[in-house]
């Protein structure tokens, strides 16, 4: 939350630009993985946090095989259709919404994961979503 109100309008528009390419990428290949990245590195640069990012960077390098690995089209679809709608919620300058809608992605990822996983991933998180239905 506190990342998305220091975006700049460069950021915003970058975040807008990576949206627009990933929408075209069909596969969970590298390019795809990369900008999925710099979408989550924009959005976390601001927070003026060098642990966190580095953290969330670690944490994405240690996560990523599993998402490639799950590789389903509707997965990848629905990734890009959230990272849509949190940017549009970073526009509208509600970025406790978007914050929120963060969350769910993150859990809507290590959700996939989980099913593509089910004996488990050893010290995978469970996150917390934001949406009281969920668990």
């Amino acid at each position: 939350e506190k990342a998305g109100s220091r975006l700049s309008a460069e950021s915003i528009m970058r975040l807008g630009r990576l949206c627009d390419e990933m929408e075209g990428i069909e596969t969970y290949d590298y390019n795809w993985v990369m900008k999925n990245w710099e979408f989550h590195r924009v959005m976390y640069g601001p927070s003026g946090s060098g642990a966190a990012i580095d953290m969330a960077e670690q944490l994405h390098q240690k996560v990523e095989r599993y998402i490639r690995q799950t590789g389903r089209p509707e997965r990848l679809r629905g990734a890009t259709e959230e990272h849509r709608r949190i940017l549009a919620e970073v526009e509208r300058k509600n970025f406790a919404a978007a914050g929120a809608k963060m969350r769910d992605h993150i859990f809507n990822t290590g959700e996939e994961i989980r099913r593509h996983f089910p004996a488990g991933v050893r010290n995978f998180p469970r996150p917390r979503s934001s949406n009281p239905k969920r668990p």
